[in-house]
């Protein structure tokens, strides 16, 4: 397994050499793949891991969850219980919460361990921040943000850098920190998968697409529909 995810590493590296990267997306077989090119053009590599559950990746590393185990880039792997990840990357490292077992661990140095963490109702999004994590839930009086409401969403995500994705409605509606939104139409919007730190995927039940997230020059493009591994 170690080898396969240094192959990971290394293929990331290729791809950016010869075709700009916009990051690795979960294909509908469970199948991540390097996305490289330009919106309006893209291509997707050879599958890098199969079975794939949940995937997030940054610029510096990528984390999946795959057959009970988790998996980094780096080459490290943890054996676990649950099948449902929502994760929060942090530099090199991140917190994973296992949505099956309600439990929320960090990923950090090498090192595995759990966290305390007792939110109330269904964890949607995750985000790190400098003194711990910020997370969106799903309660019966909509979905929030710590005390900001987001209403009755399908599905959030919340950037890094504090904005926030939210899909709802037929819409798909990207929230700045000053307030203000960009709205792109998107109808059966699923999930979300961090591709990169420019890029995110957006799951939906006619296919995959892809956000660039350069605050400004955001733009919405469907990803090739590849689903086997070959």
């Amino acid at each position: 397994m170690k080898t396969a995810l240094l192959f990971i590493a290394s293929a990331c590296g290729f791809a950016q050499i010869q075709r700009p990267a916009l990051g690795v997306m979960l294909d509908s077989g469970g199948n991540a793949r390097i996305v490289s090119g330009v919106p309006a053009s893209t291509t997707v590599s050879d599958p890098l891991w199969t079975g794939v559950a949940s995937l997030a990746c940054s610029t510096q590393v990528c984390f999946a969850l795959a057959n009970h185990t988790l998996l980094s880039s780096d080459g490290n792997s943890f054996s676990i219980e649950g099948e449902k990840a929502v994760w929060a990357i942090d530099g090199a490292g991140a917190y994973v919460y296992l949505s099956d077992t309600g439990r929320l661990w960090r990923w950090h140095d090498g090192q595995f361990g759990a966290v305390e963490f007792a939110p109330e109702g269904e964890v949607l999004a995750l985000r790190a921040i400098p003194d711990g994590l910020e997370y969106a839930t799903r309660t019966p009086d909509g979905v929030r943000l710590g005390e900001r409401s987001l209403g009755n969403a399908d599905a959030v995500f919340l950037l890094e850098d504090g904005r926030v994705l939210v899909a709802g409605a037929g819409i798909l509606r990207l929230w700045t920190r000053s307030g203000t939104y960009v709205d792109f139409a998107l109808e059966g919007v699923r999930g979300f998968v961090e591709m990169s730190d420019v890029c995110v995927q957006i799951q939906t039940s006619s296919g995959n697409w892809a956000l660039t997230t350069e605050a400004g020059h955001e733009r919405l493009f469907m990803l090739p529909g590849v689903g086997t591994a070959e």
